[in-house]
């Protein structure tokens, strides 16, 4: 083949969303590797760690956490924004959620994802998910737009953002850039 064949072929396979289609099958099949790595890491750490009491005081609850988030965040020292959510993912998703946002439930989405999420901040990879901030609320029609997650994993929409936390360890293991849009307004 010469270079002309090539560069027709490429552009072919890019006008029919294959290219992209093989990056985004890439980039989740990715996310769900590296999901499953960091529960293995999880549950090598979670062994070390002791176990509460069945009648544990809050005090005991909050020193579990803290040991426990401790010694990932020590593990993964490493961590970087954007090592579970890849560009070419964070675009689908954002294209997925778009789509939604701008139909006709979008405007009610808008005001419950609102509704208690009026803290705006700069999240940070492996940092406490702190205790003063609410818990969002996230639509299930919302949820079944991003892959399932084992527990004790969590997607949670902080303002605009998207986090992908530890709920037990209450620590941010990622987060992506602004994903949520405001819906236009949908009128009946």
């Amino acid at each position: 083949m010469n270079t002309m064949s090539l560069a027709g072929l490429l552009a072919a396979l890019l006008a029919t969303g294959v290219v992209v289609a093989g990056r985004l099958d890439s980039a989740e099949a990715a996310f769900q590797r590296r999901v499953e790595e960091y529960q293995k890491l999880r549950g090598a750490v979670r062994t070390r760690t002791p176990e509460l009491p069945e009648e544990a005081e809050p005090e005991q609850i909050s020193a579990f956490k803290q040991s426990l988030r401790r010694q990932l965040i020590e593990r993964r020292a490493w961590a970087q924004p954007g090592h579970f959510f890849a560009p070419e993912l964070i675009e689908s998703w954002r294209a997925r959620i778009g789509s939604l946002m701008q139909g006709p439930d979008g405007p009610g989405v808008w005001e419950l994802m609102r509704d208690g999420h009026g803290i705006e901040f700069e999240p940070r990879v492996n940092v406490p998910y702190p205790a003063e901030w609410p818990l969002p609320t996230t639509p299930p029609h919302l949820l079944e737009l991003l892959p399932d997650l084992p527990e004790p994993l969590e997607f949670r929409f902080t303002g605009r953002r998207l986090l992908l936390v530890d709920a037990e360890a209450e620590l941010i293991l990622d987060y992506s850039d602004p994903l949520l849009t405001e819906p236009r307004e949908v009128r009946p």
